[in-house]
């Protein structure tokens, strides 16, 4: 795997990418922390194949300077992924593995993956954007230092400022769900929660939402970031129309 996603023939590359999608692809056939367990042994040591192959710095490469769409797709559902770990029942506190010790996640944010990300999330590849939408949210997810890096990089603007009236759906849904995970980091974080400016953008974005297809996952994104955020709305003449 590691010579072949070295290459410099981007069909021997895509196919390298590929299988290590297919290999990660584990954890949603098993896609319970419970059927995990039972495999957990095959579930890790897929893991510990890609870390230990050099495919992930290779991949990050791949983002910031190949032009291939195919590629760059096939990298970004990699990173889709490999960014929540294993997640299997019955993992213990102490160890690397457990999904609060988010390390799989300090891994790519150490590559740059997070500016990175946001940058893809404006390309005109379509199924691009979404899938770099939907690594950010699984990024975002549970990790308030994580969701603190892409507010200072501007991420929710970046992202607000994708929706317009006729974005396709899945585009739309990919978003109010990324940026619902965001607002969820929020509450439930101990430090730095978002100041009002971003609090108001993302209680509209939401509310817009609600209006804007007759989608359930949609509605149900929006309806979850709004019990997040609107405990934290001031009450001041400025935010009198939220």
């Amino acid at each position: 795997m590691k010579k072949r996603i070295n290459s410099d023939d981007s069909k021997v590359v895509l196919s390298a990418v590929q299988d290590i999608v297919k290999l990660l692809s584990i954890v949603t056939v098993f896609n319970t922390p419970g059927e995990r367990f039972q495999i957990a042994s095959h579930v890790f040591r897929v893991f510990d194949l890609v870390e230990k192959s050099y495919s992930l710095g290779r991949m990050i490469t791949i983002l910031n300077t190949w032009e291939d769409p195919y590629i760059i797709y096939e990298c970004l559902k990699a990173i889709t992924l490999l960014a929540p770990g294993p997640r299997i029942a019955n993992t213990p506190e102490d160890s690397l593995m457990h999904p609060k010790k988010f390390y799989y996640k300090a891994l790519l944010a150490k590559e740059g993956i997070i500016p990175l990300l946001l940058k893809m999330t404006t390309v005109k590849w379509l199924e691009v954007k979404r899938q770099a939408i939907l690594a950010l949210g699984m990024l975002i997810q549970s990790c308030i230092d994580v969701r603190d890096v892409v507010v200072g990089l501007d991420g929710i603007n970046i992202l607000i400022n994708l929706i317009y009236e006729d974005i396709d759906i899945d585009t739309g849904k990919a978003i109010a769900w990324t940026l619902s995970l965001l607002a969820g980091v929020t509450i439930k974080g101990q430090s730095s929660t978002l100041d009002q400016s971003h609090v108001i953008a993302l209680v509209k974005i939401f509310t817009w939402f609600l209006y804007w297809k007759d989608d359930t996952d949609t509605l149900a994104h929006s309806l979850l970031g709004l019990s997040y955020l609107l405990p934290l709305v001031e009450l001041t003449l400025e935010n009198k129309d939220v």
